[in-house]
C-alpha cells in the first residue's frame, strides 16, 4: 500500500468546524477538558479513577458477561471484562447506530480508531489498561438512517413496517436483503463464505441488535474489542438519579441553550436541539417523547399521560422503558463506563462540544474527544490510471472541471487560459479609447462596444478550442470523471457512502485488517491509501 497523508484544512468536504477542532482552535477550550494527546487521556484516566466506583465496575462487568452469554465468548473478550474490574482500566469508546451491513465504511474507521488509540496508549505507558468497547445505539428509531447500504453503487435497502427503537426491531425482511447482497456479489466473491455463514445464522438471531453485534464481532474477530448494548435495564437503573433530575428540574435545557449561543459566536451551528425533557419511552413498539404540560407528563402521539409521581414511579420500576435523546446519551453513555476518550467524526464532535456544562451539573468527568480516521482508498487499478494520467494521489480532491483543464493544457501543451488574451485586447482597446477621448469623445461608446463584441469573439473560439480538444482526449476524460465520480459519490467522500462488503468481496476480509495496519496509530490527517496488486494474493 502506498500512503498520503494530507492535511483536513485541504479536503473541502470537511466542515469547518471538522478542521477548526483538527487545528485545536484555542476558542474551543472552554468546551473541551483537553486537547486529544497521550498525556491528556493518561491525565483523564486519574481523574476517571477518582469518580468511577468498583461498584459501577462490578455492574459493567456484569452486564458485558451477562450479553456475551448470549453470543461466543472469547477468551480474549472475557479477559478484557475481567480487567475492567481493575480500577487502572479505561474505555477507550466509539459508538454509532446498528446501520445495515455496517453502513458506510467510517463505521469501520470508527472501530479501527479506538483499536489503534487503545494500542497506542497501552505500548506508551505501564500505569493504566485501555480496552476499546464499542456501543452500537440501537434505541434510535430513525429508520431510514439505518435501513440501506451502498455496495457497487447500488443501494440495497431492508424493506420493514415495523416502528420503534432499531435495535428492538426483529428480523423480518432481512433474509430477503441477503439473498439481495448474495446475487450483487457473485459466487465469485471473496465475501461469499461471509455471506453463506450471515444466511444460516440469520434466524437465530432475537432482535436486529443482536445481528448487527454479531456482524460487528465477526469483522473484528481477531481483536480486542468489546462490543455492548447499552438497552440494558441494569444499566439503565444505575441512571435513574439523572433521569430524574432530567424529569423533574428539565436541567438539560438552559446548559446546552447557554454552550450553543456561547458557540455561535465561532460560527457552529447548533448540532442538538435541547428540548425540556430530553427523553423518550418505549412503549407498544415505538419510542415515543416525553413532554411536560402543567403538572402532567404525556407520550407524544399517543393518549398516555402520568402525574409527577405516577412517571418517577413508573421510572423505579421500569427503567428500560426510559431511553434518553441524543442531547442526554452521552451522559448516560459516560456514567456507565470507566471511560476517559470519545472517538467520534466531526459531526458527533460537534454536539459533544455542546454537553461539557450537563457533564458538569451532574459531576460527571467529560472525555477526550478525539477525532475518528478519515480515508479515502483508491484501488490499484484506479491508482495506476490516475498516475498515468499525469496525477499525483493528492490531485484526486481537485474539482472535476480543473482537473480536467490541468489535464488538457498538460496533453496538449496548450495554455487553455484565455485570461492574459483577453488582458491584451481589453489593453488596445483602452489605448484607442484614451486616443479617441483627444480626437473625438463621442467615439469611446463604439469602442467599448467592439470590446465587448472582441471579447466575447474571443471567449467563444477559446471555448470551440477546449471543445476541439476535449473530443481529441475523450478518452482520458471520461477516464478522470469515472474515478472522480467512483471515489467522491454524489461529490462527497467515499468514506460516508460506500460499504465494507464491496472491498471484502474483491479483497476477502483481511482488508480490514490490512487498513488498519496501514493507519497512524493518533490521527492527525485525512489519509489516503492507494491499494497495490500484491496487497492481497490470491
Amino acid at each position: 500500500m502506498q500512503k498520503k497523508l494530507i492535511s483536513f484544512d485541504e479536503i473541502s468536504q470537511l466542515s469547518s468546524k471538522d478542521k477548526a477542532y483538527f487545528r485545536q482552535e484555542s476558542y474551543l477550550n472552554s468546551f473541551l477538558t483537553d486537547f486529544p494527546s497521550v498525556s491528556s487521556i493518561l491525565n483523564q484516566a486519574k481523574d476517571k479513577k477518582a469518580s468511577f466506583t468498583s461498584e459501577q465496575r462490578t455492574l459493567l462487568v456484569d452486564v458485558l458477561k451477562k450479553q456475551y452469554a448470549q453470543r461466543s465468548l472469547t477468551q480474549r473478550a472475557e479477559d478484557s471484562m475481567n480487567a475492567l474490574l481493575d480500577e487502572n482500566t479505561f474505555t477507550i469508546i466509539t459508538a454509532h447506530q446498528p446501520s445495515l451491513l455496517t453502513g458506510p465504511l467510517y463505521y469501520i474507521y470508527k472501530i479501527i480508531s479506538v483499536l489503534k488509540l487503545s494500542r497506542h496508549l497501552n505500548n506508551q505507558q505501564n500505569d493504566f489498561t485501555f480496552i476499546p468497547l464499542f456501543i452500537t445505539g440501537g434505541e434510535d428509531h430513525d429508520f431510514d438512517e439505518i435501513n440501506h447500504a451502498q455496495i457497487f453503487n447500488k443501494r440495497l435497502e431492508w424493506d420493514t413496517k415495523q416502528s420503534g427503537a432499531v435495535g428492538r426491531m426483529e428480523m423480518s425482511g432481512l433474509s430477503e436483503l441477503i439473498v439481495e447482497l448474495k446475487e450483487l456479489l457473485g459466487e465469485r466473491s471473496k465475501a461469499i463464505n461471509l455471506v453463506n455463514e450471515i444466511q444460516e445464522k440469520l434466524a437465530s438471531f432475537t432482535s436486529y441488535a443482536s445481528f448487527t453485534i454479531w456482524l460487528t464481532e465477526r469483522l473484528f474477530i481477531d481483536t480486542d474489542l468489546l462490543i455492548i448494548n447499552m438497552d440494558d435495564k441494569d444499566l439503565k437503573q444505575s441512571f435513574i438519579p439523572i433521569l430524574k433530575k432530567e424529569l423533574t428540574e428539565s436541567f438539560s435545557k438552559p446548559l446546552v441553550n447557554d454552550t450553543q449561543t456561547a458557540l455561535a459566536e465561532h460560527n457552529h451551528q447548533s448540532q442538538a436541539f435541547a428540548r425540556d425533557i430530553n427523553l423518550f419511552m418505549h412503549s407498544d413498539n415505538q419510542r415515543l417523547r416525553i413532554e411536560k404540560n402543567g403538572e402532567q407528563y404525556h407520550l407524544v402521539d399517543s393518549t398516555t399521560h402520568y402525574t409527577e409521581s405516577e412517571i418517577l414511579q413508573y421510572l423505579n420500576d421500569h427503567p428500560e422503558n426510559f431511553s434518553p435523546n441524543v442531547v442526554l446519551r452521552p451522559l448516560y453513555q459516560e456514567h456507565c463506563m470507566p471511560n476517559v476518550a470519545y472517538v467520534g467524526g466531526g459531526g458527533e464532535l460537534s454536539y459533544w462540544l455542546e454537553r461539557k456544562s450537563q457533564f458538569e451539573a451532574i459531576h460527571l468527568p467529560f472525555p477526550i474527544l478525539v477525532r475518528r480516521h478519515s480515508a479515502l482508498i483508491i484501488e490499484a487499478k484506479d491508482g495506476q490510471t490516475w498516475q498515468q494520467l499525469g496525477f499525483n494521489i493528492e490531485d484526486i480532491f481537485e474539482e472535476e472541471h480543473i482537473l480536467i483543464k490541468s489535464y488538457l493544457t498538460r496533453s496538449s501543451e496548450i495554455d487553455l487560459d484565455l485570461e492574459p488574451l483577453l488582458n491584451r485586447a481589453s489593453a488596445v482597446y483602452n489605448e484607442l479609447s484614451e486616443l479617441s477621448n483627444k480626437v473625438d469623445p463621442t467615439l469611446s461608446k463604439s469602442i467599448q462596444a467592439a470590446s465587448v463584441k472582441h471579447t466575447k469573439s474571443l471567449e467563444q473560439l477559446g471555448s470551440r478550442i477546449t471543445r476541439a480538444l476535449k473530443a481529441k482526449e475523450e478518452v482520458s476524460i471520461t477516464k478522470i470523471k469515472k474515478i472522480k465520480a467512483k471515489y467522491f459519490p454524489n461529490n462527497g467522500l467515499q468514506e460516508r457512502y460506500t460499504n465494507v462488503f464491496e472491498f471484502i468481496s474483491k479483497y476477502g476480509i483481511t482488508f480490514i485488517s490490512k487498513v488498519e495496519d496501514s493507519f497512524e496509530d493518533f490521527p492527525k490527517e485525512f489519509e489516503v491509501i492507494m491499494l497495490e496488486k500484491d496487497d492481497f494474493p490470491a
